[in-house]
Formats: structure tokens, sequence, C-alpha cells
């Protein structure tokens, strides 16, 4: 199964006073379009020690 189209965005700005964000240095935002479900939204934190990638959030946008 082929990933037809990916937009990547990285976003900085954090909700103030959001908890569950202050482990993280950025959040990098990714969309694409998963063939038979339509189009996803993947949030991804960057930890501010260890620089691991941890998934935050996956969102359906779009369903088909």
């Amino acid at each position: 199964m082929a990933v037809s189209t990916v937009m990547m965005n990285w976003m900085m700005v954090f909700q103030p006073g959001n908890k569950n964000q202050q482990p993280f240095e950025r959040i990098m935002i990714m969309e694409y379009d998963v063939p038979f479900i339509g189009r996803v939204k993947m949030t991804v934190g960057i930890r501010r020690r260890t620089h691991e990638k941890v998934q935050y959030c996956i969102t359906a946008i779009q369903s088909l």
C-alpha cells in the first residue's frame, strides 16, 4: 500500500499551560492520503533531552 500525497508542517507554537506538550521541544504535523481510509493527520512530538520522536496524536480529517 503506497502513500499518494504527504504534506509536512513544523509547528513550534505550543498551547500555553498545556501540560501534555511540556516534554516536547517541537511538534511535527504530517498530513497524508491513505488508500481506503482518506486524509489522515499525524502529530509527532520531539522530546527535549533525548530528541526521541513520539506519536502524539493521529486524526482522520476526511473519510472516503
